[in-house]
């Protein structure tokens, strides 16, 4: 396969809502599995803090699951976490990083690296894109 008619492919893929809500998904268990490595989780325990069995939870990090947006805030409230849900044009390219506590704070972009896109008081959300670039970071402060 020639990167041409990978790259048609991909194009093609994107123009489904499959393609889409596999994205989504993907996303979301990668980050369960990053929020129960910050917790110190094990599956077993995931399950038994929501009263399910730990095949429930191998489904849901397998990542072949139809989440439903109760199902999702269940996981992450077992985690002691939030569940945040971002809408955006498809051209853009999110990229997210959190802000945990004081001790592990990234530190904010420099506005001469970074341009401010968008800033929420109700939410506390900063949005950054980096200047000749889609990418776009989100500070939670």
């Amino acid at each position: 396969m020639t990167k041409g008619s990978f790259k048609s492919l991909l194009n093609k893929a994107r123009q489904r809502d499959s393609y889409w809500a596999g994205k989504a998904i993907h996303e979301f268990t990668e980050d369960l599995f990053v929020l129960m490595e910050a917790r110190g989780v094990s599956k077993a325990e995931l399950a038994r803090r929501m009263g399910s069995s730990p095949a429930y939870v191998t489904k849901a990090l397998r990542g072949d699951t139809n989440f439903t947006i109760d199902s999702m805030v269940r996981l992450v409230r077992a985690l002691d976490g939030q569940l945040s849900i971002h809408a955006t044009r498809e051209e853009d390219d999110i990229r997210w990083f959190d802000v945990v506590g004081k001790a592990t704070a990234k530190p904010v972009p420099r506005e001469d690296e970074f341009q401010l896109v968008s800033k929420h008081t109700m939410t506390k959300q900063t949005q950054w894109k980096a200047q000749g670039t889609h990418d776009r970071h989100t500070v939670t402060a």
